[in-house]
């Protein structure tokens, strides 16, 4: 992936605020019925970033673990916002956009996609308010710049050296007389649908075997016509412009071999279409792959033009509802704002990329023809935090249990490590969220006791 700057930024790299010195200290603003006691005021931070506990979300394939920034707490409690937060509500919500795809067993988690495996917490009426995204504790959070304006977007449009046009036929799950159709493109198992995150499945019709997009930069792109934006995280920028769901705050894991794996043994690639804007943006600086956007040529929708993003660190990608995007081919952890509301979920359009012979087709990028290796990496400093009870080097590591309870090696010293941090004074069963609508803490717990009478007996 290019990480890189424009050649006339090299000497500019990307300074992001402190938050004890930031001047976005104002409040939110808050609409009346949002209204509540004073001594829930907020101060300038959006999101949190401090770790406190570990939620088990526990699925087909294995239980991982979600580091609670936010909405930790077991008695509930009322948030600036007016929501009300405690870990047993958190459960029910991120269960809506929990994924545990893949094959762990066989290949660590590079044929994976796992999340959620943060929470950092949730962004309320973002139509009202521009925000920044700040390296903090090494994450990155959000901070509200109130009334600063958004940042300019570029001038220059896609052309045909960043396009990729070709032929296809959308063919919807959300259309009962499609499906047998679909079930014989795709041959989908009760597994399949209960791994998706819609339970409506089409499939996307393309004249091509394998899909080459172009590589570029698209940093000095406007890539609104394809329902998107590229944003730096240390200017002023606004999510969405009309009123939507709110956005929790949360980050998957996308391992190096899962796009083609999905595409050699499972269903393949897809693109989608849903009713509702998503933010994601790179955690780390070796994160790479790109997004996939889309839009139809005219209304006949015969021909689609594709265009591959890559997101450098130091920016964000905001996909605005109902834009056609893919996000299969990212690698690394990505942070990702979305909703977690089962009936705005619902919306989602996904179909699966085939050819014209029932074959899955993969993405890919390739050089463009200005080249971008010779840039210098984007340099992303971080401000000062409170590091030993946040993110530890294995920080965007998930921490997975596979099939209901057979141990990684990296996950019994990891995760216990993590909990030894985690602890301070109460003990490390009260690290876990435990909580009947959810079997991830026995599993956690078995863990926590065997490491236990492991290090008791050790000694």
């Amino acid at each position: 992936m290019d990480t890189s700057l424009v050649a006339n930024r090299q000497s500019n790299p990307l300074t992001l605020p402190s938050p004890q010195n930031s001047q976005s200290s104002t409040a939110f603003n808050r609409p009346t019925k949002h209204f509540i006691p004073s001594i829930y005021l907020p101060d300038q931070t959006a999101t949190k970033t401090d770790i406190h506990r570990l939620l088990g979300l526990n699925g087909l394939d294995g239980t991982h673990a979600c580091r609670l920034a936010d909405g930790w707490q077991t008695i509930p409690r009322i948030s600036w916002t007016g929501r009300v937060t405690a870990a047993s509500r958190d459960i029910l919500r991120l269960k809506n956009i929990q994924i545990f795809r893949g094959e762990p067993l066989s290949s660590g988690l590079e044929k994976c996609m796992i999340g959620p495996n943060h929470y950092l917490g949730v962004l309320d009426d973002t139509h009202t308010y521009t925000c920044k995204l700040i390296s903090t504790n090494n994450t990155l959070q959000f901070i509200n710049t109130n009334s600063e304006p958004e940042q300019t977007l570029p001038d220059q449009k896609p052309n045909s050296h960043h396009i990729l046009t070709i032929g296809a036929k959308w063919i919807s799950g959300k259309k009962t007389e499609n499906r047998p159709f679909i079930q014989e493109q795709l041959n989908l198992t009760d597994n399949d649908q209960r791994q998706s995150l819609t339970k409506d499945i089409g499939v996307l019709i393309v004249d091509k075997s394998q899909l080459t997009l172009p590589k570029f930069d698209a940093t000095n792109i406007d890539l609104s016509c394809f329902g998107a934006k590229l944003v730096r995280n240390d200017q002023p920028f606004k999510i969405t412009q009309i009123k939507e769901d709110p956005l929790d705050v949360v980050t998957y894991h996308f391992g190096s071999e899962y796009a083609e794996m999905t595409v050699k043994e499972k269903n393949g690639l897809f693109l989608e279409t849903h009713d509702f804007t998503q933010i994601m943006s790179p955690m780390t600086k070796d994160s790479s792959g790109f997004i996939t956007l889309g839009k139809w040529q005219d209304s006949s929708q015969k021909m689609l033009d594709l265009i591959g993003v890559t997101v450098p660190y130091g920016y964000s990608i905001i996909v605005t509802k109902g834009a056609i995007h893919g996000d299969a081919t990212f690698v690394g952890c990505y942070l990702m704002g979305m909703t977690v509301d089962h009936n705005t979920m619902a919306t989602a359009d996904v179909l699966h990329l085939k050819d014209q012979f029932k074959n899955n087709v993969m993405l890919k990028l390739t050089s463009s023809a200005t080249p971008s290796e010779n840039r210098q990496p984007l340099e992303v400093p971080h401000t000062t935090g409170n590091i030993s009870r946040s993110f530890l080097d294995n920080n965007v590591r998930p921490l997975v249990l596979v099939n209901g309870g057979e141990l990684k090696p990296y996950f019994d010293k990891i995760c216990w490590k993590e909990i030894e941090l985690l602890k301070g004074k109460r003990g490390a069963l009260t690290s876990i969220v435990f909580n009947p609508l959810n079997n991830g803490w026995k599993v956690m717990s078995e863990l926590c006791l065997k490491q236990w009478l492991s290090n008791y007996f050790s000694h």
